[in-house]
């Protein structure tokens, strides 16, 4: 399904395949630790992004599998999905694929994995509007691992590809990234023609795995261990673990049109060092990201980057108190904060869970991990997943209208002149994930997004206006 968004003076009008919730509300983030909780396996935990609620859900153990380093996956049956790198009760134990149901607190283990048949998840899973997940394995499956998908109706597990790791690359670290032409890209930490990794891109419609490019080691990078971002302009933005000038890693973009790789950043210590991701979107314009080592206080830090201009900035730098090794890339939700996780640093050092506002660079400490009680060394991105409990505090009035409303397709949204400037656009699902978030000018432009059927979040912002309302996709 596809939404499209214009304006048109006087008033505003944006055409959407949305849906809205009328409240402000506080979202829920998710995530898991490495290490800690009852079995020092690692926790899986639930926190109300104002730091309040903090609550482990379970404990991973040897036998559910354990050291969880990925980022959980909300699917649309409400379940989330997630892998652990190590444990279960295959032979060898190579990890685990699992299920968590937020409604019953049921943790379910769909795959024990042996190595045949995949291994040691770090990553995590994407869920994609058609419903399936995806995922790949660091190893196991093939002599580079695997990609694999999810069918969350029936829990069935495939592996659509086994990597080899000579000519494909291998070692899958990060998410898969699903870009605007409906494939999957990322990147293989190992292996290639230059033994530096690859970039690559899947097609889940036929299979069919392509190596995009050979990382070329040494000043140009190597050891991608994040995936690839989509930046709008054509652009895919990346980063190398190590390589660079400093032997620190490297940020880079690739064209897959054209075949064009550019180094963008040496990270070489005061503006970062050690990237373990990509990038993500924060905006038409915009990227966020971090760097697990570095900055100007040494602890890891979050930056942006401008992809018009390819301007680098510094956004925070961590001390250890505040928090540090940023394995983790920083989520945004709907509240237009940024929420992210160190796996070191905090009061007693297990890590910390923090908030970035992007408009001011302030930084708040959530969550001081403390090891035996809730978990120590996060490592993902933390989801949003659902609202905070009691908190569905009415706003004003919204000031605008939305017609048909329910619809199949196309959508009005009619504003009035309390919109006096240009407006910030935010669309978000019933889980509280956000699925868009775009600055419009006041001038003629149009944006398209393919979203399934559902309840969605409309959210409208102009200075100190700002309104929201619920919205239908039949």
């Amino acid at each position: 399904m596809t939404a499209r968004f214009t304006y048109r003076s006087p008033l505003f009008i944006l055409f959407i395949a949305y849906s809205a919730l009328g409240w402000a509300q506080t979202p829920r983030l998710w995530g898991m630790t490495t290490s800690g909780g009852d079995n020092d396996k690692g926790t899986l935990f639930r926190v109300d992004a104002d730091g309040s609620d903090f609550t482990v859900e379970y404990h991973f153990s040897e036998s559910s599998g354990y050291a969880p380093e990925g980022t959980l996956c909300m699917a649309s049956n409400g379940k989330l999905y997630g892998t652990t790198n190590l444990g279960g009760t295959a032979s060898p134990a190579a990890g685990t694929l699992f299920c968590f149901d937020p409604a019953t607190s049921t943790y379910t283990t769909l795959v024990n994995f042996d190595i045949t048949n995949g291994g040691f998840g770090w990553g995590g899973l994407i869920a994609t509007p058609e419903g399936l997940l995806y995922g790949a394995t660091y190893g196991g499956g093939g002599s580079g691992g695997s990609i694999f998908s999810v069918n969350p109706l029936s829990n069935t597990y495939t592996i659509l590809y086994a990597l080899n790791q000579p000519v494909d690359g291998g070692g899958i670290t990060s998410l898969l990234h699903r870009a605007s032409d409906g494939q999957l890209y990322g990147c293989t930490a190992y292996g290639g023609a230059n033994i530096a990794g690859t970039l690559f891109r899947f097609d889940p419609a036929t299979n069919l795995f392509t190596n995009l490019f050979d990382l070329q080691g040494g000043v140009n990078g190597a050891l991608p261990y994040g995936g690839l971002c989509e930046a709008g302009n054509g652009w895919f933005y990346g980063t190398t673990f190590e390589g660079g000038m400093e032997n620190k890693g490297t940020l880079f973009k690739y064209s897959p049109s054209s075949g064009t790789f550019i180094k963008l950043v040496d990270f070489v210590g005061p503006n970062g060092q050690s990237p373990w991701n990509a990038p993500m979107r924060g905006g038409a314009d915009l990227l966020f990201g971090t760097t697990a080592n570095g900055g100007s206080n040494g602890g890891g830090l979050i930056y942006s980057i401008t992809p018009s201009t390819d301007a680098f900035m510094e956004r925070f730098s961590f001390s250890v108190a505040q928090g540090g090794l940023l394995f983790g890339n920083v989520t945004l939700a709907s509240d237009g904060q940024l929420y992210g996780m160190g796996a070191f640093g905090g009061t007693t050092f297990d890590g910390t869970i923090y908030r970035l506002d992007p408009t001011t660079n302030a930084m708040t400490t959530l969550h001081n991990f403390n090891g035996p009680t809730d978990g120590s060394a996060p490592r993902g991105d933390l989801l949003v997943a659902g609202v905070a409990v009691g908190v569905n505090e009415l706003h004003d009035p919204a000031h605008f209208s939305l017609v048909p409303n329910p619809g199949t397709g196309t959508f009005q949204v009619l504003l009035d002149d309390r919109h006096t400037a240009s407006a910030e656009l935010w669309i978000t699902d019933s889980t509280g994930r956000t699925v868009l978030h775009e600055a419009v000018a006041r001038s003629e432009q149009e944006f398209r997004i393919d979203v399934p059927a559902g309840l969605y979040i409309v959210t409208l912002a102009t200075g100190e206006v700002r309104s929201a309302q619920r919205l239908i996709v039949e």
